[in-house]
């Protein structure tokens, strides 16, 4: 009894430590956003085939298929028509590639979805970005690579409120180690320019 005791307490701290790590930006990790809120996890890396053969099944706001088991999900998933996939690449950073992923699933040709995939090996990506609607008229952007001062950045676009909107923008810098997201002072956004 005593040792399971004291093994919990050994163990507690990783798991506050893997718990709040979870909730907070770091290398690797993906920023989720969809209109139920958004949030950072830590997906496996995939491969393409993944992001593109069966869109439906990346749902993140839990509304495809509602309160289906997994294997019904993924079943459906794959019986849909829609969404398209369309990859395409933003540039290169470093040794990374990166790419944007457009879903669409309406006929009016808008990106309804966006994923961001970086490619970390011969046919491995790993996904640091996923944006679903926040609102009906809220769309995504093209991800551009920008410069501020010696470095080289992605920037993530999501435009909200229609044409007359504001963009929300995620910005990544990338290191040995992986992308990391970080805050890019208003003052700086303003003088970046695209690569």
């Amino acid at each position: 009894m005593r040792l399971v005791i004291i093994a919990a307490f050994a163990l507690l701290p990783l798991v506050a430590q893997t718990q709040r790590d979870m909730d907070m930006p770091g290398p690797w990790k993906r920023h989720v956003m969809t209109a139920k809120g958004d949030w950072f996890d830590a997906p496996p890396p995939h491969a393409l085939a993944y992001f593109t053969d069966s869109p439906a099944s990346l749902d993140e706001s839990g509304d495809f298929c509602y309160l289906c088991t997994p294997e019904k999900r993924l079943a459906e998933a794959k019986a849909a028509k829609g969404p398209r996939a369309e990859v395409r690449l933003v540039g290169k950073i470093g040794t990374f590639s990166v790419y944007d992923v457009y879903y669409r699933f309406q006929s009016e040709g808008s990106v309804d979805w966006k994923s961001i995939l970086v490619k970390t090996g011969a046919n491995i990506f790993r996904e640091i970005y996923h944006c679903q609607p926040t609102q009906v008229d809220a769309r995504a952007l093209p991800s551009v690579l920008i410069r501020i001062g010696n470095e080289v950045l992605l920037r993530a676009r999501y435009l909200v409120g229609g044409n007359k909107g504001m963009v929300e923008d995620d910005y990544y810098s990338f290191k040995r180690n992986g992308p990391l997201r970080v805050d890019v002072p208003t003052g700086l956004r303003d003088i970046d320019r695209e690569d």
